[in-house]
């Protein structure tokens, strides 16, 4: 169900990360409103994570800025609000799921009193209740993405920003983490960031699309009208030929052949 109420979550505003001349992010202007499961669709390299961690004031853009909840993007008060998980969970194998919990409690701050509450709470929440008290490292690739959704969840976040979630996941696996994406999306309003590469699995659940490339963002389409766009045709093709249409344009140009991307900045 797409909830947006018109409220700006995130915007970016030609954000530009550049690495000793080369740019891995380059002039990207996106927005994001209230209630989206916004899909950025890339193939690897094409500058997904970067932006990510451009958002997450991991790093510092070269140019350019971005905004959350109609605010300045790197000020404290807004970037509590929102968590990530990026490329995988940042789990300690030698601790339990719930103690992983208890300990990223700690680090958000959650009181003394409501930590064990919490812990429970988000155990269920993701399906992995029956198994809190085994140690992390034994967890299957799902299980331990699904316990990195409930680290993420810690501290009751407004905006989630994923990268690459079901990677590398079995079927079974990969619908776990779909139905519970939607679930949060849903039940506790949070918007979601999702970077992927693969868009047949994006479109189950997305329903705002940008489309990145060599670190440029060269589509923004509502789901709807991806739908109409890419009809009679595999989604996945439509997002190649996209590419090929940008790449067969910008190849006349005289500035893009010297500049040419970076070869694989993530």
């Amino acid at each position: 169900m797409h909830q947006n109420q018109n409220q700006i979550v995130l915007k970016t505003h030609q954000i530009s990360k550049d690495y000793k001349g080369k740019l891995a992010v380059e002039g990207v202007s996106l927005q994001v409103n209230k209630g989206d499961i916004y899909g950025l669709v890339g193939l690897n390299g094409s500058g997904k994570t970067t932006l990510i961690r451009l958002i997450t004031s991991l790093i510092t853009p070269t140019s350019g800025s971005f905004s959350l909840f109609d605010g300045v993007g790197s000020s404290m008060a807004n970037l509590t609000r929102i968590s990530s998980m990026i490329e995988k969970p940042a789990i300690y194998e030698n601790l339990s799921a719930k103690d992983n919990l208890l300990t990223q409690c700690r680090i958000a701050g959650v009181e003394k009193a409501e930590m064990q509450k919490t812990s429970r709470n988000l155990l269920e929440m993701v399906g992995l209740a029956d198994v809190g008290g085994k140690k992390a490292g034994a967890f299957s690739l799902g299980m331990r993405q699904r316990l990195g959704i409930a680290m993420a969840l810690v501290g009751s976040p407004e905006l989630m920003l994923l990268d690459e979630p079901t990677n590398g996941l079995d079927p079974a696996g990969i619908i776990q983490i779909r139905e519970l994406l939607v679930r949060l999306n849903r039940e506790l309003g949070i918007t979601m960031f999702i970077c992927s590469h693969i868009l047949t699995e994006l479109s189950k659940i997305a329903t705002r699309y940008g489309f990145i490339h060599k670190g440029k963002l060269i589509q923004e389409v509502e789901a709807e009208e991806l739908e109409s766009k890419s009809e009679g045709i595999e989604l996945e093709r439509y997002f190649m030929e996209l590419i090929y249409k940008y790449d067969t344009a910008m190849a006349s140009q005289p500035y893009y052949a010297v500049h040419n991307y970076n070869g694989g900045i993530r």
